[in-house]
């Protein structure tokens, strides 16, 4: 034990202790990361953009401290991830590798340069388009509401073939949690509210307009139904929805431009797929 002690007080051998932990640190550290990689810089933009997500999520901008708060927190960030990745930690690693991919989706379709169609070439991708850009038929229409679909009033009011009886219609039927009138649904919007069997039943042709009808169940209840118009589906003017028209083709051939960049890339890599066999041998 002694021997041990007096080992460690010797000078030499401290030297050649100090001097192999730096060795060993600065090792560890490694020389791999350029001056460049070790600089963090939180430019004005970052700033921005950090005050901004901060405002999305508290509801206010960010004070001083707040702000300095944020900023420690980036830099702590960043520092991690760059280590992280110096010693490999985001190797194997599914979560990251599908978050970087989808980063680098985003900088690939902002980088991708699309210029406008002349008219020609829109107007002939409008026309192999059209029914995406149809407006759908639309039903305007009021009702009584039961909840109960045996209420002996729903009886008593269809077997009532005098129309002008439901000039009051506001006042019959039970309290609804929606509206009573609608005006002008389109088709998806009435299964949103009532149901698919409710809608349906809205579309046929024998329900006439301005009669009351039922009774109309839905998810809801049983309703007394009386369509007052309808607005058949009907493709607009190419000139009144030209801005749509332009806007969806910009999408499209951002896409189109993103899919051939990705396509590019993957030609400069060699894909090996292992087969099971492989594994066996």
């Amino acid at each position: 034990m002694l021997k041990k002690l007096t080992i460690l007080k010797d000078p030499l051998f401290a030297f050649l202790l100090i001097g192999g932990m730096i060795f060993i640190v600065h090792d560890w550290r490694g020389n791999s990361l350029s001056r460049a990689d070790r600089q963090i810089l939180v430019s004005l933009e970052d700033q921005k953009r950090l005050a901004s997500l901060y405002a999305r999520e508290a509801g206010a901008l960010p004070n001083a401290d707040d702000m300095q708060y944020i900023l420690t927190d980036y830099v702590q960030q960043q520092v991690l991830a760059r280590e992280a990745r110096r010693l490999g930690l985001d190797h194997g690693d599914t979560v990251v590798a599908r978050r970087l991919a989808q980063k680098m989706t985003f900088m690939m379709s902002d980088l991708a340069s699309i210029n406008d169609p002349d008219e020609t070439v829109l107007r002939a991708w409008f026309e192999t388009r059209q029914t995406r850009f149809e407006e759908p038929a639309r039903t305007a229409f009021r009702h009584i509401y039961f909840s109960d679909p045996e209420d002996p009033r729903l009886s008593e009011l269809i077997r009532t073939d005098d129309q002008t009886a439901l000039t009051d219609w506001q006042s019959k039927g039970d309290p609804f949690i929606l509206q009573r009138e609608y005006n002008l649904l389109p088709h998806a919007e009435i299964v949103r509210l009532f149901g698919s069997e409710f809608a349906a039943a809205l579309q046929q042709n024998g329900r006439a307009e301005g009669v009351w009808t039922g009774p109309v169940s839905s998810v809801l209840g049983a309703h007394l139904v009386q369509v007052t118009a309808r607005k058949p589906a009907y493709l607009p003017d190419f000139d009144a929805i030209r801005p749509r028209i332009l806007s969806e083709w910009r999408v499209q051939a951002q896409q189109a431009a993103s899919r051939q960049a990705l396509s590019d890339l993957i030609a400069d890599y060699e894909i090996i797929i292992e087969a099971a066999e492989d594994q066996e041998r």
